[in-house]
């Protein structure tokens, strides 16, 4: 292994000769005294008499700002126990209205329980093609979509149900980008395989 050659030393034994330099600087310093007889005392009587008047204005403004807030309170007191009054009138009448709509409703429908609307509803596997579809395509956003294996009259592909247009329905293979597309009646069977 060659080795190379040392670098030249980066550390001076010898300092250089360097000229000190001459700047142009102040040598001497000339300190005027101030007359400190009465000029303290003048200028801090002044201020507190300054600091006097502003308090004043102040006090006679925040004086002005609750007259004129304790005006408008009033004013919106008066104006509210108006509008009270009237949304009050109005409330009642809606309620009528609403409670005449109620009775018609019972008379003309039946109502249902919540044991009843949750024995009514169908499961998957007893819903018919059209309604699976419609199930899966109907899906909120936040729930992902379903992977399924979808029966057709000539395969079995195992995919996701991405929508539905008239009678078309569009199916996503796995592992798959492009879109088929099927009649709705080649559909015969829909299983869930997972979400």
């Amino acid at each position: 292994m060659k080795r190379k050659p040392s670098p030249k030393p980066l550390l001076y034994i010898a300092q250089p000769g360097f000229q000190r330099m001459n700047a142009p600087m102040q040598k001497v310093v000339i300190k005027k005294e101030k007359d400190v007889s009465e000029t303290p005392y003048k200028e801090k009587k002044d201020e507190t008499e300054q600091h006097v008047e502003e308090v004043k204005d102040e006090v006679k403004d925040v004086e002005e700002v609750e007259e004129k807030y304790e005006m408008v309170v009033e004013e919106a007191e008066d104006a509210t126990q108006t509008e009270a009054e009237t949304e009050e009138e109005k409330a009642v009448t809606e309620q009528e209205e609403v409670t005449e709509q109620e009775e018609e409703a019972e008379q003309e429908e039946e109502t249902w329980s919540d044991t009843d609307i949750r024995e009514h509803r169908k499961r998957f596997t007893e819903m018919t093609v059209a309604e699976k579809i419609d199930y899966l395509t109907n899906l909120p956003s936040y729930v992902p979509k379903a992977l399924c294996i979808i029966e057709t009259e000539s395969e079995n592909i195992r995919g996701v149900i991405v929508e539905r247009e008239d009678n078309r329905v569009k199916i996503r293979r796995s592992g798959d980008l492009r879109l088929l597309e099927f009649a709705q009646n080649q559909i015969l069977n829909i299983q869930i395989l997972s979400f």
